[in-house]
């Protein structure tokens, strides 16, 4: 019982992604902005990786699994370290600005 749960909340985390994936693309002009582009890719990440998860645990291994396996967690390392420099160089603006208007700046 505790098994078909886990499947039901799997499939249930992918498909919410796999939404606002659609969604996203549907109604946001994500493309305009480095946050909106980096939304879109982490996002269709995430929905890849949870539908991989959910995939081979329905259905057992995959042809070529390990290339898969491989290709979506290098795929998702790649968009943590995105994230990493999106948050340094955010950051790093809204220092500049606050010190060009006077201000404190923002914890080190």
């Amino acid at each position: 019982m505790v098994q078909l749960l886990g499947n039901v909340a799997l499939a249930e985390a992918a498909l919410a992604f796999i939404v606002f994936v659609i969604m996203y693309q549907v109604t946001a002009l994500w493309r305009e902005t480095r946050m909106g582009r980096h939304m879109m890719t982490f996002n269709l990440v995430v929905a890849v990786i949870l539908s991989y998860a959910f995939v081979s645990t329905v259905f057992g291994p995959l042809p070529a699994r390990e290339w898969v396996r491989l290709t979506v967690f290098a795929a998702i390392g790649a968009v943590g370290w995105w994230r990493v420099a999106l948050l340094w160089k955010e950051q790093r603006d809204a220092r500049r600005e606050l010190t060009l208007r006077g201000k404190h700046h923002l914890p080190e």
